[in-house]
């Protein structure tokens, strides 16, 4: 005999919209509830945090969906490695603009921003984890005061200096901006 499984209860989510919208972690059911909000009611806002949501994790019905935001981000955090020169200027120049049409700061909106607190939040905390492991060959843990220094200096890397680089310092204002808001506040918390 086989039992059906049972629809998991996602109408907590729909409680107070959009306050839960980024609790949802399942990509695949956020994307669900949006559809039925966007159906329902369908309200502008809705329908622009799909398009978002399809801009960051794609159309495909996959079981892992691939966040290509972290893609870019951690795409641009490569190229702060990366030695500029005379022969590579104009490509990395190029791509550092496609990462920043993939994380939208072309066309940026209160939403977008939401979408970039999250974005952060979860870079924020894997940032963490991988900076807080042990300093020398396993033995002793990092304080958390080098942690911290070092998660800014990483997004401050990323974030500053590669933009400067190819004077898009502007361009990525705003992210920067979040993405130094959502840092104080998650190291103030852990």
């Amino acid at each position: 005999m086989f039992v059906k499984k049972k629809e998991p209860d996602n109408s907590r989510y729909l409680e107070n919209w959009p306050a839960h919208y980024y609790e949802i972690k399942d990509i695949t059911v956020r994307e669900k509830l949006l559809q039925q909000r966007i159906d329902a009611y369908d309200d502008p806002d809705d329908k622009r945090r799909l398009v978002i949501l399809q801009k960051r994790y794609g159309r495909a019905q996959l079981r892992q969906r691939p966040d290509n935001f972290m893609h870019a981000l951690l795409m641009i955090r490569q190229m702060a490695d990366t030695n500029v020169n005379a022969l590579n200027r104009s490509a990395m120049n190029k791509e550092l603009i496609t990462h920043l049409e993939t994380l939208g700061v072309y066309d940026e909106d209160a939403l977008m921003d939401a979408e970039w607190e999250d974005l952060f939040d979860g870079y924020l905390a894997l940032s963490r984890k991988s900076f807080s492991r042990p300093a020398f060959l396993g033995m002793g843990r990092r304080d958390q005061n080098t942690v911290s220094a070092v998660v800014m200096e990483d997004l401050s890397r990323m974030l500053e200096e590669v933009p400067s680089r190819f004077h898009l310092q502007e361009d990525v204002a705003s992210l920067l901006a979040i993405a130094r808001k959502r840092a104080e506040v998650f190291l103030e918390q852990n």
